[in-house]
């Protein structure tokens, strides 16, 4: 069972590296945010929460869907 994991672990980490970088866009068309009070405050709480050098789009999923949910994505070797 533990070498079944740790032989997947190589796997998901290269897909939680690949897929928001070359696969959301695919489906997904990511933009600047329009609101910029809103963008100063998420960058403001992420600054508070440690998280540098960060980024936020806006991406309109209402065009897919009508659920009302937030899309958060990233990880640190998007930042560097």
């Amino acid at each position: 069972m533990a070498v079944c994991w740790i032989g997947n672990c190589p796997f998901m980490f290269l897909i939680m590296l690949v897929e928001p970088i070359w696969v959301e866009p695919l489906f997904n068309d990511f933009g600047p945010m329009k609101n910029k009070a809103l963008e100063a405050k998420v960058l403001a709480l992420a600054d508070r929460a440690g998280i540098e050098g960060s980024h936020v789009f806006e991406v309109n999923k209402s065009v897919d869907t009508k659920n009302s949910m937030p899309m958060l994505r990233g990880s640190s070797a998007q930042n560097a």
